[in-house]
């Protein structure tokens, strides 16, 4: 802080008051930035696939082989295999079943 006998302006008791309030909303906003990081990992936790399901290799082999590709994405979510990627040159999105692997 600069004061006045070193040429600078001491600072108001506002100016003050509106520093802490700043720095009370940036620690409020790391604050609940640190929680979302556990929330999601909570999130990625009730993301795996059931015991016995099929793996993401298997799944990837699968559709491989079924002729799809390239293959964008697959994902574990809301209870099934989800893949993004082309079939014929055509974009497509779809479900499979976590233990068959049949088409939902």
């Amino acid at each position: 802080m600069r004061s006045a006998a070193s040429g600078g302006a001491a600072p108001t008791e506002k100016g003050v008051r509106m520093r802490r309030i700043g720095f009370s909303l940036v620690a409020a906003c790391f604050l609940m930035l640190g929680c979302g990081d556990s929330d999601e990992a909570a999130d990625e936790a009730r993301e795996m696939p059931p015991a016995g399901a099929m793996s993401l290799l298997e799944i990837a082999q699968m559709l491989d082989s079924a002729g799809y590709g390239p293959i964008l994405e697959i994902e574990f979510d809301d209870g099934v295999w989800e893949m993004e990627g082309y079939m014929d040159g055509e974009y497509v999105e779809i479900e499979l079943d976590p233990m068959s692997g049949e088409t939902r």
